[in-house]
């Protein structure tokens, strides 16, 4: 009972206007509580009782497989009665390859999810555990590709939420995992880290990637033989 009095007390807070999330450092004792998660059944083994018989379609990012930009691809899940299940099942996707093999994963298979809240006022709240982030050495270009795929992929799909706020064992962080900041709600980011998904496109990459590969190889020698 304390816990969930908690929980409606942090919602309510949250919905109200003016109302800020918590700011760098330790979240208040109230967001602490109110983040422990109620043990659930696995989102891979879906309980029949909570869910519809068919499926819908989503859409994923991933990581494109030519040059380090987002991709969206179409990926199913099941159609849960629960919008907080929904979203921990597309967040499931990112850590799997694109089922035609076009694009690949940017989170790790490992990647666990402690909760999900919906703030009325628009924040999906995605709390992680840190175990598995301590295992990820990534540099910013990538760090940002797995920041970006995980909001975009929650907001194209739930279109009723407007930013998303990313939580490690409860706890707001000043950044995932040392290069980008995650201290407010993150907004999508599409300018210029998603290109369209067209094959003649991707070819017209290919060859200029080619071209200034053959390039430097001409204008370093010694380098093109090591």
């Amino acid at each position: 009972m304390r816990l969930s009095a908690l929980l409606l007390f942090l919602l309510a807070a949250c919905s109200e206007p003016g109302a800020e999330l918590p700011t760098t450092g330790a979240a208040p004792a109230v967001m602490e509580e109110a983040v422990e998660p109620e043990p659930e059944p696995a989102v891979d083994v879906p309980r029949e009782d909570n869910l519809l018989p068919e499926t819908e379609q989503v859409t994923v990012y991933y990581r494109h497989p030519l040059i380090q930009v987002l991709l969206p691809r179409s990926r199913k899940i099941f159609r849960h009665f629960n919008t907080a299940g929904r979203i921990k099942q597309v967040i499931d996707q990112l850590s799997l390859a694109p089922e035609d093999g076009y694009g690949s994963s940017i989170w790790p298979t490992d990647t666990h999810v402690r909760e999900v809240y919906l703030l009325d006022s628009g924040t999906v709240v995605v709390d992680f555990y840190p175990d598995f982030l301590q295992k990820v050495y990534v540099g910013a270009a990538r760090e940002e590709l797995m920041v970006y795929s995980l909001v975009n992929s929650i907001l194209d799909n739930f279109g009723d939420f407007r930013n998303v706020f990313i939580l490690v064992d409860g706890q707001v962080q000043e950044t995932l995992m040392g290069h980008i900041d995650i201290e407010t709600p993150l907004y999508p980011n599409k300018v210029n880290s998603v290109i369209p998904d067209d094959p003649e496109e991707d070819s017209l990459i290919e060859e200029d990637l080619l071209e200034q590969k053959e390039e430097k190889d001409l204008s370093n020698p010694q380098e093109g033989l090591n």
